[in-house]
């Protein structure tokens, strides 16, 4: 892993990390460089700030760990495996809820995507994730929902999805869209659409007895990539998801699944993020190219069967996405200086995010035009105040030259 000509460097504890991924996920081993210098201690916790400890398991048990370290893995690995079990059961018990008052739904992500992973326990998840097939069931589900002991949290954050908390004080996301929208009104409009589903449209995914209905192959790649997408411009994503991305492609994926999936990505205009995404986990994580999984690699381009999947990304991009990828978890701490990326760093570009904040805030009230001013002046308070509350009061600056550093990269993306 090397970023020198782009003035970018990777510690020791970064590759070593990523050669371990690529390892445990795809067998193969990746030249460390030198990286047998990696601390155990540091690498341990880089690897459980990006919540992919289970994935190096196995072979993080062979490092020099102290007592601490071994117990730290030990638990890892044994909550990651609980919480699996655990939302694997709760998955099943609130599809059949919603299947018995004839609710649709789809389970997103979480054990849905653990079961393409060597051993789905290695996947860690936070929360359950449930997509309404129709969006105007919300009401009765939450009332259900109500019904079984969850209750809703007292704050939601999100226009896409309400939280709730279940019974056994876990958190599951009711959606009523795949991801939150975006500053592009024509690539909303688009995912959308293509994510208005029926029942017999999805995929029956099975973990070990349980069976549950899931988002059909290339459309659980679309929304893999959206994730990643809605994160980036967000906070920022880490590793996770990025093993996620490995171990689909991984997999032979048919012909007919690929070319939809590309398809979306040319309607949505996202041909240059999946390059660059792609390009790392080709790079550092073990995604295939040999043809055993679905792709193969040329001299510039990555290959599906007898058509382009996608092309090679430039190294500056990919370095530097790679250090804003690394870099993205641990600065999610309280006092960071992160807010949602741009897509330039000019004057109309910050003027573009700032309304659609405040569209994101209050979806109804904007579409008023006169009320705008005065909506504005609130998002701008709420800025201020979570600036000093939430940010260890660094100037607003700061936050913004953040904003512009990132959004410079957002145009080499989209």
């Amino acid at each position: 892993m090397s970023g020198e000509k782009q003035n970018i460097k990777f510690t020791d504890e970064e590759i070593q990390l990523s050669a371990m991924i690529a390892e445990s996920l795809s067998g193969c081993k990746k030249a460390s460089n030198g990286s047998e210098k990696a601390d155990p201690s540091k690498l341990l916790m880089l690897a459980a700030t990006h919540s992919v400890l289970p994935v190096i398991y196995s072979l993080a048990r062979n490092l020099p760990l102290s007592e601490d370290d071994h117990r730290m893995l030990e638990g890892a690995m044994q909550e990651s495996a609980r919480t699996f079990y655990q939302f694997l059961r709760l998955s099943d018990r609130v599809v059949k809820l919603f299947r018995k008052a004839e609710i649709p739904v789809a389970v997103l992500k979480g054990v849905s995507v653990a079961c393409l992973y060597p051993m789905p326990e290695m996947r860690r998840s936070s929360d359950i994730d449930l997509l309404l097939l129709n969006a105007e069931h919300l009401k009765k589900a939450e009332e259900l929902l109500l019904a079984a002991g969850y209750r809703p949290m007292e704050e939601q954050f999100t226009n896409h999805h309400r939280e709730w908390s279940t019974p056994e004080n876990r958190i599951l996301e009711l959606h009523t869209m795949v991801v939150e929208p975006m500053d592009d009104a024509g690539r909303n409009r688009w995912i959308e659409k293509r994510f208005q589903l029926s029942e017999d449209m999805l995929f029956t995914r099975k973990a070990l007895t349980v069976s549950f209905p899931a988002l059909p192959e290339d459309l659980l790649a679309f929304h893999l990539l959206l994730h990643m997408l809605m994160h980036f411009v967000g906070s920022g994503f880490g590793l996770k998801l990025l093993c996620d991305w490995v171990v689909f492609w991984n997999r032979r994926v048919s012909k007919e699944e690929t070319e939809r999936f590309l398809s979306d990505i040319r309607e949505c205009r996202l041909e240059r993020f999946l390059s660059a995404v792609t390009t790392i986990c080709v790079r550092y994580f073990g995604l295939k190219t040999d043809g055993t999984g679905t792709l193969r690699e040329t001299e510039t381009d990555y290959l599906y069967e007898d058509g382009v999947f996608c092309k090679k990304s430039p190294d500056d991009v990919v370095c530097e996405l790679m250090r804003e990828i690394l870099d993205a978890e641990k600065e999610k701490a309280p006092d960071s200086a992160r807010m949602v990326a741009l897509r330039g760093d000019g004057f109309f570009d910050y003027v573009r995010e700032f309304h659609h904040q405040t569209v994101l805030a209050f979806p109804k009230l904007s579409k008023t035009i006169v009320l705008l001013p005065g909506l504005y002046l609130i998002v701008l308070v709420r800025f201020l105040k979570n600036n000093k509350t939430r940010r260890g009061g660094q100037s607003a600056a700061a936050i913004l030259k953040d904003a512009g550093r990132r959004g410079r990269l957002t145009k080499k993306l989209l």
